[in-house]
């Protein structure tokens, strides 16, 4: 699993959302069921996501991160 920052992207917008975590890959797969469901906890993404569709988003891992920096990581980015 991959730990560090990641970003999702509307392609229509340019908007990025910005997200850490220590297992990336599950917690894209909780972010996809989540707006596919239209429960997302942020309502700007779950707008777009609603709006423009799933094709629209892309998820890209911005830095590989190791060990306990990740949120640090994420707050510069953000």
């Amino acid at each position: 699993m991959t730990s560090g920052i990641y970003t999702i992207r509307c392609k229509v917008t340019e908007k990025v959302y910005v997200g850490s975590s220590k297992k990336i890959e599950t917690r894209w797969l909780q972010h996809k069921y989540q707006l596919r469901k239209g429960i997302h906890h942020s309502k700007k993404l779950q707008h777009a996501w609603n709006k423009y569709g799933e094709d629209a988003f892309e998820f890209v891992i911005v830095e590989e991160v190791i060990g306990g920096l990740v949120t640090v990581f994420e707050q510069t980015y953000i």
